[in-house]
């Protein structure tokens, strides 16, 4: 397949019908997609056994793995040119993988393609849209400059961007574990450290807010000290 299409998920059952169909309907159709089931306690296992396609592959954790663990589960078994993780909860546009793949093959020095979303709280109320002020292509050197300098240690790319296998061998493949849940802002420090950026500046992926209990569902010190280490160790 062109690219492999990559969902960590873990006891988010209600949620993973949906963005599955989504995923499966999409208008580019080369690709294979990866439910990696962090040791689930719920039906997920069924749900996605309700799904009869061939792209569609179902591996489970034996142990919880937890992020980025199952992140990098999914990375080992990606046989895709493109890789792109997307989140069991999230609801996405029909072009998503279309769009983001026009841009990949028409500029090699692209190594990583993100887009504006939208947002909703956990209902899928409130509906609102984040586009930021980016260039459709920037350099990755901009980008980190960007992060550096943000007060809030906001990432202007959410964790759902589209990247060529070569570049994840190129940074060292694999999410470090050292930054748990937001290991992906650390990716992207290291892919703008020697690759371009693109953006498209359109909603296509709508971003659903954590469901209330979620351990990083709100301001958490174990998100700020990560937050600050990849920092650091980027500078």
């Amino acid at each position: 397949p062109k690219v492999t299409i990559g969902v960590p998920t873990y006891n988010r059952a209600l949620y993973l019908s949906n963005a599955i169909k989504q995923i499966l309907n999409q208008d580019y159709r080369d690709f294979e997609l990866i439910i990696c089931d962090d040791a689930s306690t719920d039906v997920t296992q069924e749900v996605v056994s309700s799904f009869h396609d061939e792209r569609l592959l179902y591996k489970r954790n034996h142990t919880n793995l937890r992020m980025p663990g199952n992140l990098n589960q999914i990375l080992s078994q990606a046989r895709g040119e493109y890789i792109i993780i997307l989140h069991d909860h999230d609801s996405f546009h029909p072009t998503l993988l279309s769009r983001m793949v026009r841009v990949l093959d028409a500029d090699h020095s692209v190594g990583l393609v993100s887009s504006g979303i939208g947002s909703t709280d956990h209902l899928g109320d409130n509906y609102r849209e984040i586009i930021e002020r980016l260039p459709e292509k920037m350099k990755g050197i901009n980008l980190v400059r960007l992060m550096l300098e943000k007060p809030d240690f906001a990432c202007p790319i959410h964790a759902c961007g589209m990247v060529r296998r070569s570049v994840y061998n190129a940074v060292g493949y694999l999410f470090d574990e050292r930054f748990g849940f937001v290991s992906d802002v650390d990716m992207w420090f290291r892919i703008g450290l020697q690759f371009d950026i693109g953006y498209i500046p359109e909603p296509l992926i709508i971003c659903r807010d954590r469901e209330p209990g979620h351990e990083f569902g709100t301001l958490n010190w174990q998100l700020v000290r990560w937050i600050i280490e990849i920092h650091r160790t980027n500078l």
